[in-house]
């Protein structure tokens, strides 16, 4: 299998776009450990995923906070002994205009969108280092509304910007960016593709999927 002891750490994997990525990799041999808000929703990804024959833990997790990002870490080196891949694909949506955004959801964007990539990848950066390797996959959605434009533009440029920065550590870090008309399936193989170890060269791209 193409993942083969290799160990995922996937956000927003309770539902939508990171669920698909989630069993995908399951399917493909990885080891995961799943992080979402949703507790329910989260332990039904993870038991989907166990029943294809791989490991699977649930740590519910709120990304915007450091000490749930630090207890999902902890648990998953506790667990598997190491991390391979982080897929950071817990995101929000904004207002189409920006007017339409008030201050509040304008937090909670920036909250979920960038301050929830940067806390985990912040994390698992040392540890990645230490080991040599490492992918980070970022997902961002595609609307063309303001709101979401800066929250793109944003994680696209810190995805450009790392992946430029931890080259020289062997650590490949990507984006997909989604639209209104993508479908999980076609995004999670996009996923799997950027994931492997047979597109390593690959570093510094953002991918519209959808």
């Amino acid at each position: 299998m193409d993942f083969a002891g290799k160990v995922a750490i996937v956000t927003g994997a309770s539902r939508g776009f990171g669920r698909a990525i989630a069993t995908a990799l399951g399917r493909h041999g990885c080891e995961l450990a799943l992080a979402a808000r949703s507790a329910d929703q989260l332990v039904a990804t993870a038991d989907e995923i166990q029943k294809q024959g791989r490991q699977a833990i649930a740590v519910t997790t709120d990304v915007t906070r450091e000490s749930d990002v630090a207890v999902l870490v902890e648990r998953t080196r506790a667990v598997f002994g190491h991390i391979d891949i982080l897929v950071n694909a817990a995101h929000c949506s904004g207002g189409s205009a920006l007017e339409d955004c008030d201050f509040d959801q304008w937090q909670t964007l920036v909250a979920t969108n960038l301050t929830g990539p940067y806390l985990t990848t912040r994390a698992l950066i040392p540890i990645m280092k230490e080991q040599g390797s490492g992918k980070i996959l970022n997902l961002t959605p595609g609307d063309r509304g303001a709101p979401e434009a800066s929250m793109r533009n944003a994680v696209a440029g810190l995805t450009e910007a790392l992946a430029e920065a931890l080259a020289d550590n062997h650590i490949q870090v990507n984006a997909i960016r989604t639209g209104p008309d993508t479908a999980p399936g076609d995004l999670a193989e996009t996923a799997v593709f950027l994931l492997r170890s047979a597109a390593d060269q690959i570093s510094g791209q953002v991918l519209d999927v959808g």
